[in-house]
């Protein structure tokens, strides 16, 4: 006989239920010598009451009665012949448009299939943007087949069904789509193959997020002890069996619906919950496919407590915020809770990272249409970052420099390309400041690396990077691609949840800028133009958008940059092209360092007892353009040497060192900045 389990309280007889000695044996092999019930029916003939059949009596030990699995009984059918050669599959994006290229299937004799994207693949788009295999062609069915196989779906449509094939095991366009079918009474019918590659996977996945899909599972396939892999699908019942239509339709069924485990019926839901929450987290900081772990722990947290699979995403996030002390949730007071001792308060002087554009250890948004020139835009600001030169119409010297991390997740293994490109059009790609100074993280798929998301494995590496120390920026490339390669729904997502949990997370170390492709005309619409989920907008720092104006006759592109928010700074915009030598301001003010003259005039003023108000100090500065003493005196408080009372602007402590020393230089005969304003406020006063 093979190892096998006694009959126990902890292990019943799955035939008599004896459980008082371990007189029942259980093989491991499934078989059961049972010694309660050791004949009542013929052989071959199964228990009346048990999945079991009758294989005869057994002498051995006190005797038993031999009984044998249901499913092990089962003739089960033959794998349907696999016709060897190549066949071609035609795709479409979501959108209609056809995939560049073909997918294919090959088959050969003594080896596995070959399934792939002819050569040339995608053109860089993710393959998430691909709609599954037949998708245009279901119009408005009232009846969808979805199952995991092109082959598959081509079968169920010659018998005259509406199917589809799956591209991805977890797609959240598909599935948001799946469930507005739903709600208009369309019947969506999953058909896995009879292994838990496709039972674990897809089918739970979708089994769970949309309500009321039904399964065919083909009869007399093992489905309770299914193969991991591999397993018989629709097409071997089909060849086996040649049901009709009306028998296909007949093996339709109800998903059953989980029941509440036993060792949790007396614990509080809200403990279950976050306890539950806490072992996915887990699952989700390993880099090692745990995905069919993630979906049964997903299945209770949402079945057995009814939490919304979004909300369960969210619940994630501030999990992890907890374990690493960052403060991304509000209390009802309105006032964020658990801050951090590092975060910036909002009463602290905010310095600059880069001058009228990005704050320092806050974070920054760029939005616009394609061709914008957003990504030429972040890679000119992040040479700015790396080299301490000025930005644009800002022309005043950062005081922060640092190494830049590029995340290029938008375009798949072309984001590198395009990033590549943009610096050699700017004309520091092979600066020895910028190879080493900014590192890119994209996709690399001769090393099976992917793109990087905010998945909490994916929050983990950006933090581990950001702790070995020297970075003063992070580009996040692009909002919508981290947040559809995680599985984060940009419409109903916990979108704002990962907006400050990224503001907090990167603020402890450096600055962040997140660009973003917004859906639809953006043009006109201001800040709002960022479309979809206003949180991206609402919740950073600084928001820029980036504008093509109309190409007048003979003139070359210009680009129009809208500074909507950055707290200190009044809203501007100006105009801005490429050009041979970099980025140029073609129209508006170009703001300059006047500092000096600004210590000066208001120590002048404050020493004859007179307003030193905005007003007054730009009268008195009359040569300089308005908007340059504005931004500089807004310069000179977030770095400490002013401060405002009122209307009125004084010099602090810092302040008045710095206004020493330049009285200092210009009194030991140097004719600098400062004495020549001197002498025109002398003649002013």
């Amino acid at each position: 006989m093979s190892a096998f389990t006694p009959s126990s309280n902890q292990n019943p007889c799955p035939v008599c239920d004896r459980t008082k000695d371990g007189d029942c044996r259980i093989l491991d092999s499934g078989l059961v010598f049972c010694h309660t019930i050791r004949n009542g029916v013929a052989p071959g003939k199964q228990h009346p009451d048990r999945p079991y059949v009758y294989c005869g009596h057994s002498d051995e030990a006190q005797g038993f009665g031999k009984w044998k699995p249901e499913h092990l009984c089962i003739d089960l059918p033959a794998k349907a012949p696999r016709k060897y050669g190549i066949r071609y599959f035609d795709y479409f994006f979501w959108d209609g448009t056809p995939c560049p290229v073909q997918r294919y299937r090959k088959d050969v004799e003594g080896q596995p299939k070959e399934v792939k994207w002819c050569e040339g693949g995608l053109k860089g788009r993710p393959q998430l943007d691909v709609a599954p295999y037949l998708w245009e062609k279901i119009g408005d069915a009232k009846q969808i087949f979805v199952v995991r196989g092109e082959l598959k779906a081509e079968l169920l449509a010659g018998k005259g069904f509406k199917a589809i094939s799956l591209l991805n095991q977890k797609d959240e366009l598909l599935t948001a789509k799946l469930q507005a079918m739903r709600v208009n009474e369309v019947e969506i019918v999953l058909v896995p193959d009879c292994d838990t590659a496709d039972l674990n996977k897809w089918f739970s996945y979708l089994s769970n997020e949309v309500p009321g899909v039904k399964q065919l599972l083909a009869p007399g396939f093992p489905w309770d002890k299914p193969p991991a892999d591999g397993g018989l699908g629709i097409e071997d019942w089909i060849y086996k069996k040649s049901p009709s239509n009306d028998e296909i339709l007949a093996a339709i069924s109800d998903i059953k619906k989980g029941e509440k485990d036993s060792d949790i019926d007396d614990e509080d839901p809200a403990v279950a919950i976050e306890r539950l929450v806490n072992e996915l987290l887990d699952l989700r900081l390993t880099t090692a496919d745990t995905w069919a772990k993630e979906m049964a722990t997903i299945s209770s947290i949402t079945r057995t407590y009814g939490v919304q699979r979004q909300d369960v995403e969210r619940r994630i996030l501030e999990a992890l915020a907890n374990r690493w002390n960052l403060s991304i949730t509000q209390s009802h007071s309105g006032r964020r809770t658990n801050r951090n001792s590092i975060a910036t308060q909002e009463t602290d002087e905010q310095q600059m990272l880069i001058h009228g554009f990005l704050p320092w250890k806050r974070d920054a948004l760029i939005f616009g249409p394609g061709g914008a020139g957003k990504t030429t835009a972040a890679v000119a600001l992040a040479w700015s970052v790396i080299s301490g030169t000025p930005f644009l119409d800002h022309q005043i010297e950062g005081d922060i420099t640092g190494k830049v991390l590029w995340i290029g997740s938008d375009g798949g293994d072309g984001a590198y390309d395009m990033w590549r490109n943009t610096a050699q059009d700017l004309g520091f790609a092979n600066d020895p400041r910028w190879v080493d100074g900014c590192i890119f993280w994209g996709s690399e798929p001769t090393n099976d690396v992917g793109s990087w998301s905010c998945t909490p494995a994916g929050l983990q590496e950006i933090k581990t990077e950001l702790e070995a120390g020297g970075y003063a920026l992070v580009v996040i490339d692009s909002w919508k691609a981290v947040l559809e390669l995680a599985g984060i729904d940009f419409g109903i997502g916990p979108v704002g949840t990962v907006v400050r949990f990224l503001q907090a997370l990167i603020g402890q170390y450096c600055s962040a800028l997140y660009l973003h492709h917004p859906a639809g005309n953006s043009k006109g619409k201001g800040i709002a133009g960022t479309g979809g989920n206003q949180n991206i907008n609402q919740i950073p720092y600084a928001v820029h958008q980036l504008s093509p104006e109309p190409i007048s006759e003979g003139q070359s592109p210009c680009v129009r940059w809208d500074v909507h928010k950055l707290r200190g700074y009044q809203s501007r915009n100006f105009l801005y092209r490429l050009t041979d030598v970099g980025l140029q301001v073609t129209q508006g003010d170009v703001i300059t360092n006047c500092a000096d003259a600004i210590l000066i005039t208001i120590a002048d003023l404050e020493a004859l007892g007179t307003a030193t108000s905005s007003h007054r100090i730009k009268s008195m500065l009359s040569t300089i353009k308005e908007g340059t003493v504005s931004n500089n005196l807004t310069r000179l408080r977030q770095n400490g040497f002013l401060k405002k009372s009122g209307s009125a602007w004084h010099l602090t402590q810092r302040g008045k060192l710095a206004h020493n020393r330049l009285f200092n230089l210009n009194q030991g005969g140097g004719v600098g900045v400062g004495s020549v304003y001197r002498d025109k406020r002398k003649k002013a006063l």
